[in-house]
């Protein structure tokens, strides 16, 4: 026995000694030849080994490589693609025997990998075949391998089960990649890696440092610099199939060109579950805070964003979920209102990216100083196709004044400045984008300080030609959102440049034709219904209003409303078809109060009364001169109880009658010509009112006549006969000429007629007086004939 241990000792002793000297007479350096011209019969790169190569056998199997340099493949300039200044791998040699794997540590020091992708798309990494054989070979080769290790897969796993590792360690690493493709070069430049000892089920320390750069190849200036450290322990489970990398921090400092910041400072902390079985990865308490300085002239020195949750991934099909989301954004700087701004989102989100949807739930936002709040939720499906969205939202009211005014802008001047201080919103709408795309909000409920409007809006298409919507409301006041200019506007406007400016608007086109161009693609069908509405100066109630635009024809059939104690009916249609508009235009007007209506919206003065109106009518042009010169139709109307203000026709007639009887002018008892009834019948053409009957009746007061009203320069002529009574023993009937600008008429009457008039009443009178003087008097039996004969005399 003992002599069999010697022999077994010595056999022991041999073997070991043999191992340690065969490095000593096998010299790897004397077969780098050998070795360059397998790896080029290969993968067709060539292989520089410069340096010296080592081999040892025991107590550890292993090599060490210097100065070593692996080429691109042919048809790159660039002659190296891969080098290092120094590998050294090696393994344990007894625990082999016992099927135990003990790696020392691996050191690879000045790593050096430069990647290029050509413009046209090509490569230098991804050709390994011998001599530009294609990858084909090597795949099939690895599906083989692949297999034979998936048919000894427990012999595999078990062998992994002795496997432990000193470490690895990097140093002075560097990668480069340039993409003359995206016309951009990214550099990693130094990399140092090194982790602690690696065994099974056994925690593993990781640290990683490196500086990256990039920068366009285009000459435009835009680079990046950055820093980046990380650090975390790696725990596995024995089995490798679940793990955690625990305590991972990660921080980024860069600076960039081209871009509106300075400096940015990212930080990423958290734990990483990882379960292979099941396929899913999750972060428990992940936090992500981004902080940059601003550059000059951006307005911010500080910005801040601050994310954290948890987030859960299923790997196949790819799942990712997080249930409490919070993002939190902050910004500092002199140009903010107060010196700083804020806005903090939350939600719970849902993504299922390997079909494409996100669904997004619990959606809460707030900021700029709480005056902005919004909750609600999104759906999106179909992201890597047509994507489709559905949204549910409300705001809750807040001002826009209020909201300016946090964010350092001046607020609008409106005529009441109580106005857009309360505005709120609620809705649900869907958007898709296949085709054309479409929108549609089913549910609109907004709130306008003190008007609510609610319905649907649908848009068919998403170029902005279509619309459709239906919508009603209570109580709009539009003067109230006036825009206001200064003073020194007004005062402008008023001295020097009103009348100049009127006959610029008059003759200033009103659209041009990329404007007709552009009406003439709407397709737009709808409706808005107003309990009351305030425009212009006038108020509306019960307003109506219907459009419909089709093939360059935009229609309002019908504008109903009530107005000033009565009724409008009103249709109207441009048509864009032809090189300029053509318009119809339908108005009906049922007890309408005329004196405040014409003069709060067109600023006419001269007829007050309860107006009944009928008008149909055309017109043409691109000014409003043009359109005024080119009206034809008919007009029918009638005004009761009302006023000819301005133009006191009585009282001129009655003045002229007085003087011609010798007698002082009565006082005026008003400045109209106040009438029961007036009545007109009248055609338009070319601009031109030609009123065919003109008939006024008021007490001691009737009127007939026709005249002409130009309504391109305001100005009217009228010849009217008025028979007045009261001035004798019968009405006076005297032609009257009124003429001049509507707003200011002048009144003539015919004063010839009248002396006529008041010449005959004298000499009635006298010769009425002499004859009952010779017969008696007025009392006698002579008198009394006079009255009784069958032929009046006087």
């Amino acid at each position: 026995m003992k002599r069999f241990l010697s022999i077994l000792a010595g056999v022991v002793i041999l073997i070991i000694a043999i191992l340690v000297l065969i490095p000593l007479f096998v010299d790897p350096n004397d077969h780098k030849e050998t070795i360059a011209q397998k790896v080029y019969e290969q993968t067709g790169r060539k292989l520089a080994l410069n340096g010296d190569m080592n081999l040892s056998l025991f107590p550890w199997v292993g090599v060490t490589i210097d100065q070593a340099a692996l080429g691109n493949p042919a048809g790159f300039k660039e002659a190296t693609m891969v080098s290092f200044n120094q590998v050294n791998v090696r393994v344990k040699m007894m625990p082999l025997l016992s099927s135990k794997v003990e790696v020392d540590k691996v050191v690879v020091d000045g790593l050096e990998a430069h990647l290029i992708r050509r413009a046209d798309g090509s490569d230098n990494w991804s050709q390994w075949g011998a001599k530009g054989a294609t990858s084909s070979s090597s795949s099939a080769a690895a599906a083989d391998s692949s297999s034979d290790a998936a048919a000894s897969s427990g012999g595999g796993q078990a062998g992994l089960a002795g496997l432990t590792l000193s470490g690895v360690e990097v140093t002075a690493a560097k990668v480069v990649f340039r993409d003359e493709q995206a016309g951009m070069e990214a550099r990693i430049d130094p990399l140092d890696l090194t982790t602690g000892a690696l065994a099974m089920g056994e925690p593993v320390d990781l640290r990683l440092h490196a500086n990256v750069a990039q920068k366009s190849l285009k000459g435009d200036g835009q680079a990046l610099d950055g820093k980046i450290s990380f650090s975390a322990q790696l725990r596995p489970e024995a089995d490798f199939k679940k793990m955690v990398v625990a305590g991972m921090k990660l921080v980024i400092e860069s600076a960039a060109q081209g871009l509106p910041v300075a400096k940015l400072h990212t930080a990423f902390s958290g734990d990483l579950n990882v379960d292979l079985d099941a396929g899913t990865l999750s972060l428990p308490n992940s936090k992500i805070a981004i902080d940059a300085d601003g550059k000059d002239g951006l307005g911010l020195d500080k910005m801040r964003a601050a994310l954290q949750g948890p987030v859960k991934v299923r790997l196949d099909p790819l799942h990712v979920g997080l249930d409490n989301l919070n993002l939190v954004l902050q910004g500092s700087g002199k140009q903010l209102p107060g010196g700083q701004a804020d806005m903090a989102l939350s939600a719970k989100v849902m993504a299922n990216l390997a079909a494409g949807n996100v669904q997004v739930d619990n959606l809460n936002l707030e900021g700029l100083g709480k005056q902005l709040k919004a909750s609600g939720s999104v759906s999106l499906k179909d992201l890597n196709k047509a994507m489709t969205a559905a949204w549910q939202l409300k705001v809750d009211p807040f001002s826009p004044k209020g909201l300016m005014k946090q964010l350092g802008m001046q607020p609008l001047q409106t005529a009441d400045a109580k106005v857009l201080t309360h505005v709120g919103m609620d809705m649900a709408g869907s958007l898709a984008t296949a085709g054309a795309g479409s929108m549609k909000l089913s549910k609109l409920a907004l709130t306008l300080d003190d008007t609510h409007l609610n319905g649907t809006v649908s848009l068919p298409k998403l170029d902005g030609t279509a619309a459709r919507f239906d919508l009603k409301g209570d109580k709009l006041n539009l003067d109230r959102y006036a825009m206001q200019g200064s003073g020194e506007q007004k005062a402008a406007t008023t001295e020097g440049g009103s009348a100049t400016a009127g006959k610029a608007d008059e003759n200033a086109p009103f659209m041009d034709e990329a404007m007709m161009a552009q009406l003439r693609k709407l397709d737009i069908k709808g409706s808005v219904v107003l309990d009351e509405l305030k425009a212009a100066k006038g108020t509306f109630e019960k307003v109506t209003v219907k459009v419909n635009a089709k093939d360059g024809v935009l229609k309002m059939d019908p504008f109903s409303v009530n107005l000033y104690k009565g009724s409008m009916v009103a249709k109207s249609e441009m048509d864009l078809r032809g090189s300029e508009p053509k318009f119809k235009i339908f108005k009906q007007l049922k007890g309408v109060q005329a004196g405040p209506m014409l003069k709060e919206m067109a600023d006419f003065k001269m007829i007050t009364g309860k107006a009944e109106m009928k008008f149909t009518g055309d017109t043409r042009g691109l000014t409003p001169k043009s359109l005024k010169r080119h009206l034809n139709g008919n007009l029918n109307a009638s005004f009761a109880d009302g006023t000819l203000e301005g133009l006191d026709i009585v009282n001129k007639v009655k003045s002229a009658y007085a003087l011609a009887m010798g007698k002082s002018a009565p006082a005026a008892e008003g400045d109209g010509t106040a009438f029961d009834t007036m009545l007109m019948n009248a055609r338009i053409k070319e601009g031109v009112v030609q009123h065919d009957r003109l008939r006024i009746s008021a007490k001691g007061l009737s009127i007939d006549g026709k005249g002409t009203a130009d309504i391109a320069t305001e100005e009217i002529d009228y010849d009217l006969k008025a028979n007045v009574s009261g001035l004798g023993k019968k009405p006076v009937g005297v032609p009257v000429k009124v003429s001049g600008n509507w707003n200011s008429p002048k009144v003539k009457v015919n004063t010839a007629k009248l002396v006529e008039a008041a010449a005959k009443e004298k000499l009635k009178g006298k010769l009425q007086e002499k004859l009952q003087d010779k017969l008696g008097g007025k009392g006698g039996a002579a008198g009394e004939l006079l009255k009784n004969l069958p032929i009046k005399l006087f």
